[in-house]
């Protein structure tokens, strides 16, 4: 079995899951399982980074790995310590407002 790819996340990053985890809670529709479902997602990316295809016109190269089941997608990149997670972004809100991470 191939080892995975290292996983680093941003700290703004970290502080977007966690927001958007207490939303969900908040408005009882499950922070946990949000968790669960980007906790899967991250899984995937470590697994085979180099399987979600890099944003047109973005710079540095930067992949979009979508959630299923919410509206949110997980940007990354690879870099040679592994995978930074830059942005956890609602996929109808504020494009590309991570950029500078």
């Amino acid at each position: 079995m191939a080892a995975e790819t290292p996983i680093r996340i941003h700290p703004e990053a970290d502080e977007e899951l966690h927001v958007i985890a207490d939303w969900y809670d908040e408005h009882g529709q499950g922070g946990e399982l949000f968790l669960a479902a980007v906790s899967e997602i991250v899984d995937d990316i470590a697994a085979a980074p180099w399987r979600w295809p890099v944003g047109q016109g973005i710079a540095p190269p930067t992949r979009r790995r979508l959630l299923s089941r919410f509206p949110y997608s997980v940007y990354y990149r690879i870099d040679d310590q592994g995978v930074l997670v830059v942005a956890i972004a609602h996929q109808r809100r504020e494009h590309l407002y991570w950029l500078g991470r």
